[in-house]
């Protein structure tokens, strides 16, 4: 019995531990990096973002609000976002709930939009002048490994 639930945690951490484990400096989504080499002042960061998500094929599957409040390093939120389609789906990310997240020194932004959900969705990119885009990375944490399942646009709005 205790083999099992040895090999079933493995399993069920295996898949972050090496998101996150293989990257340079990366210890948890949510851990700040302690050198703040990043030139944007944090306060003309926090604010309300129009929240556009693309699938790999650049097709809009989710949209709405999020709210960023940055301190230091350390970016907390919330989130209102839509799908565009229920039935398509891909809208990992929608709903109502809350952001965690971090700016790295290389000033690339880390955020979970679905924290404390069973599968997570991690939007990874930069910031500049107003527009944070990169990356939308989904987790289910039973499979394998984190899946890149698109892109994502965030247009300041205040």
């Amino acid at each position: 019995m205790k083999r099992s639930l040895e090999l079933f945690l493995v399993i069920l951490l295996f898949p972050v531990l090496l998101f996150f484990g293989c990257a340079e400096n990366r210890t948890s989504p949510t851990t700040p990096d302690t050198d703040d080499n990043n030139d944007i002042p944090p306060g003309s960061i926090s604010g309300t973002y129009s929240y556009t998500g693309y699938t790999l094929d650049s097709v809009k599957v989710v949209y709405g609000t999020i709210i960023l409040q940055v301190q230091d390093s350390l970016i907390t939120g919330q989130r209102e976002l839509f799908p565009v389609d229920t039935l398509q789906g891909g809208a990992f990310e929608a709903g109502i709930g809350m952001i965690e997240g971090v700016i790295r020194n290389s000033g690339e932004w880390l955020l979970d939009l679905t924290p404390g959900m069973m599968f997570t969705l991690y939007v990874d990119g930069y910031y500049e002048q107003g527009v944070y885009q990169g990356k939308r990375i989904f987790n289910s944490g039973a499979g394998p490994t984190p899946t890149l399942v698109g892109s994502f646009t965030a247009v300041k709005t205040d």
